[in-house]
């Protein structure tokens, strides 16, 4: 359907439907990845292409995850941290690998891991760096990741870029030229 100013249209359907996987843009395309099925713990990367209204498949990760974390970086997409398993279980193992995926042919590349397990926390991309605040490092127990990281795909490193003190999970963000804003999230006393 073409766009109609001031009015919402309807476009293709993703080709799964899932709950808490991640989405980040790159290059006029938006990639969907990971997340709960209602069978499953989805293990794909989608594109979706707005100019021709079609979705493809873009890459298979390397395990099956929900609740990680995603940005774009120099022509790089990045798949950081998440769960496997169940929806939210204590038990999901909660992981600290990251793979960047090239997007010129889709396959995975393991590169520095975080400092710690994460799932639920939000990344962003800002000046040519990766940026991950919230989310914990285990579910159901209030262990909740304080500390921003940093992420520099030059020296392929994490470091401290400083705390997070109003620590959440489930959270949003965006970035513009100069400020990265985070929005919502929950915490559970």
């Amino acid at each position: 359907t073409p766009h109609q100013e001031g009015k919402w249209v309807t476009r293709s359907p993703a080709p799964v439907y899932v709950s808490e996987p991640s989405v980040t843009e790159m290059n006029g395309k938006m990639y969907l990845s990971g997340g709960v099925t209602s069978q499953d713990t989805s293990n794909k990367i989608y594109a979706y292409d707005p100019k021709t209204d079609s979705w493809t498949e873009f890459a298979t990760m390397p395990k099956r995850i929900h609740h990680h974390a995603s940005a774009a970086v120099n022509g790089k997409l990045y798949i950081i941290g998440g769960a496997m398993g169940a929806d939210q279980q204590e038990d999901s193992p909660v992981l600290d690998e990251v793979y960047a995926y090239d997007l010129e042919d889709g396959i995975p590349v393991q590169v520095a891991s975080l400092p710690h397990e994460l799932a639920a926390g939000i990344a962003v991309s800002f000046k040519g760096h990766v940026y991950l605040f919230g989310g914990h490092r285990k579910f159901g127990t209030g262990a909740y990741n304080t500390t921003v990281l940093k992420y520099d795909p030059d020296s392929d490193s994490w470091s401290k870029a400083g705390y997070f003190e109003r620590a959440r999970e489930h959270l949003s963000a965006a970035a513009d030229d100069s400020h990265i804003y985070i929005v919502g999230g929950r915490k559970y006393e």
